[in-house]
């Protein structure tokens, strides 16, 4: 049995969590982060905490849009784990159980998730969770492979300008320049790397100090959904 269990928050993010986060990463300047993102989370943000026992092991803040195409989009628009969990299966705890809730209350699955990072290891996550059993590429932008649909650019700039009005888009490399706002790389008190040789360098040459990649997992298609709810564990 998990020692998890998740929460949704129904009232935004309360003064409570957000100094239990700040305490849980102490080496990421949080106090600075909340103070810049005083207006991030929204009442229709889907909030949800992670615990073990009473302590909070993680924070995952999910945000519902529409395109222009009328495509469905989920996105991540923030991902917390606790130092002291990033080792064990927190991460992929919180990221399951939120989706399976959502779907749960939504009671449909997004046409496409995306997600904003200066983390290698992000990209590598949302990697795993769009593998699929045959030759194509659903995450964009496609740094390995070059098996991704442009087909669907359009709508992903679409996704991107839904999320992100403010600062230019770069579709030929997926980097929202200036993304990050007023958080910079000091954020992490080292530079964010993964086991990836080929991702860490495409983080290197391409996301400057505030830039932020955007992720975007193409679940428009029938297989792929169920492909990637299959993958979250979701039934």
């Amino acid at each position: 049995m998990s020692k998890f269990h998740l929460t949704k928050l129904g009232n935004g993010l309360d003064e409570i969590t957000m100094k239990e986060l700040i305490a849980a990463l102490p080496n990421h300047d949080m106090q600075f982060y909340f103070s810049q993102k005083s207006d991030l989370y929204t009442d229709q943000d889907f909030i949800y905490t992670l615990r073990s026992c009473e302590e909070i092991a993680g924070m995952i803040v999910l945000t519902p849009c529409v395109t222009k195409n009328a495509y469905s989009c989920l996105f991540i628009k923030t991902l917390f784990v606790a130092e002291a969990y990033r080792k064990g299966l927190a991460s992929h705890q919180l990221i399951c159980r939120s989706f399976s809730d959502y779907y749960n209350l939504v009671g449909v699955f997004p046409d496409m998730i995306g997600m904003k990072t200066f983390n290698p290891t992000t990209y590598v996550m949302m990697r795993k969770l769009s593998v699929v059993t045959w030759k194509e590429s659903l995450l964009y932008p496609d740094i390995d492979n070059k098996l991704f649909d442009d087909s669907i650019l359009e709508t992903i700039k679409d996704f991107a300008s839904i999320i992100d009005c403010k600062n230019p888009f770069d579709d030929s490399s997926g980097v929202i320049r200036g993304g990050g706002g007023m958080i910079s790389k000091a954020f992490w008190p080292d530079i964010p790397i993964c086991n990836d040789v080929v991702v860490n360098d495409y983080f290197k040459k391409n996301v400057l100090d505030y830039d932020r990649l955007f992720c975007v997992v193409n679940c428009s298609q029938v297989r792929a959904k169920r492909q990637i709810m299959k993958n979250l564990r979701i039934k």
